[in-house]
């Protein structure tokens, strides 16, 4: 009898609650987790439009040039296509952060 003290007591009520709660609570981190990633995603995409609108001597970015160059070749071909594709990621992101993809 002294261990029922120490058991939860559930009913109906309580359990719908708690459902709740926890669905909730998993909704907000998954939401918050989505920001986050959305916006480290939109962050990486305005560094390669930048770096390559600008052709930037930045370290991280000449090194991913000199991988890209194996592809494409020399000339500015490199530069157009970071500028695209961090046009691309940027705009994934954003809608990730948003909620509108990716949910």
């Amino acid at each position: 009898m002294a261990t029922q003290a120490f058991l939860p007591k559930l009913s109906r009520d309580s359990d719908a609650t708690t459902h709740n709660q926890t669905e909730e609570s998993t909704n907000w981190t998954e939401n918050g987790m989505n920001v986050l990633w959305g916006l480290l995603m939109a962050a990486v995409g305005l560094f390669m439009l930048i770096c390559g609108t600008l052709k930037s001597k930045f370290v991280v970015y000449e090194l991913l040039v000199a991988r890209a160059r194996i592809a494409w070749g020399e000339g500015n071909a490199v530069h157009y296509f970071f500028q695209l594709s961090g046009l691309i990621i940027l705009v994934l992101g954003g809608l990730w952060a948003a909620g509108i993809i990716w949910r």
